[in-house]
C-alpha cells in the first residue's frame, strides 16, 4: 500500500487497517514510486503489475514506471497545457 500526493488521499494507516487480517499482513511504501519498485524487483521482467486506487495514485505509478524504464514519458494531455 502506499498513499498518492493529493491532499484527500486516504493515509497508509487507515488503509492498512481496512485491508489487514490475520492471515495476511500488507505492506506499507512510503511512496508510489517505492512500492513500484519493490514490486518490480519481485515480479522481475516477466510478472504483470498491477496498481490500484485513485487516477492520482495511478498517474504517479505511471510516471514512476516510465523513469524507471528509461522510457520517455508521453507528451502531457493538450487540453491541461492551455
Amino acid at each position: 500500500f502506499s498513499q498518492a500526493a493529493h491532499v484527500r488521499a486516504m493515509g497508509v494507516t487507515e488503509l492498512l487497517k481496512i485491508a489487514g487480517s490475520p492471515q495476511r499482513k500488507p505492506v506499507a511504501f512510503s511512496s508510489p514510486r517505492d512500492a513500484l519498485a519493490r514490486t518490480l524487483s519481485e515480479v522481475g521482467g516477466d510478472g504483470i503489475v498491477l496498481a490500484f486506487g485513485s487516477i492520482f495514485l495511478a498517474a504517479e505509478v505511471r510516471e514512476a514506471w516510465f523513469e524507471m524504464t528509461g522510457r520517455p514519458l508521453p507528451p502531457k494531455d493538450p487540453f491541461e497545457q492551455g
